[in-house]
């Protein structure tokens, strides 16, 4: 049998991009069904100093933070640098305002991810297009690096996302969505093979 190094390659690329596909894609299946969502040290937790910045949307944060940032401007009124720095940041309203910033820089980044992830995988979507139809013109080796490209950025932007304590529902959403376009990147992907190993054979 002639040794065929497309074929070769191919198969390298393929066992490669299944096992990272199928490997996220239990990933997400467990922190979308099955992963707990709570702790049951929360009935312990003072119900007066809990923080529930993570379940409010941003237009809420804005406005709370807003509220606050208005009592500090009262507090401070009058007082020098000096005595602004003195401020202690654990009581309110300060505490409270170091809480939502950090909410609203949590909800920013999950959202800026959420953008990235849609943008960047129909960008590799894109690529696999137009591999394959450099595959269909016969210009073999450029449709392989295509098709690599795509698959690799769709694999990328899809990795499972970092649990930070107490993420709220952009997170779980931000999951829900990489368990879509895993899944979809996983049926493209068999698809793929498919197609390219009856051509490599013809």
């Amino acid at each position: 049998m002639e040794y065929d190094p497309m074929k070769a390659l191919l198969l390298t690329l393929g066992m490669i991009g299944f096992l990272s596909i199928t490997t996220q894609l239990f990933r997400h299946a467990y922190l979308t069904c099955v992963a707990p969502k709570s702790s049951v040290l929360e009935k312990y937790d003072d119900k007066t100093d809990k923080d529930n910045t993570a379940s409010l949307s941003i237009e809420e944060l804005t406005k709370q933070y807003d509220d606050v940032r208005a009592q500090i401007k009262v507090l401070n009124a009058g007082k020098t640098e000096q005595d602004k720095a003195k401020a202690n940041i654990w009581e309110e309203p300060f505490k409270s305002e170091d809480k939502l910033r950090a909410a609203i820089q949590m909800w920013e980044s999950r959202n800026r991810e959420m953008m990235e992830l849609h943008f960047f995988w129909w960008c590799g979507a894109l690529c696999i297009v137009l591999g394959l139809i450099g595959f269909w013109k016969g210009n073999r080796w450029l449709a392989v690096a295509l098709l690599a490209t795509g698959f690799v950025e769709m694999i990328y932007w899809t990795s499972p996302p970092i649990r930070i304590f107490g993420s709220g529902p952009e997170f779980e959403q931000l999951v829900t969505w990489k368990l879509i376009y895993t899944t979809a990147t996983l049926v493209l992907f068999l698809m793929g093979w498919v197609y390219l190993n009856r051509v490599t054979k013809a």
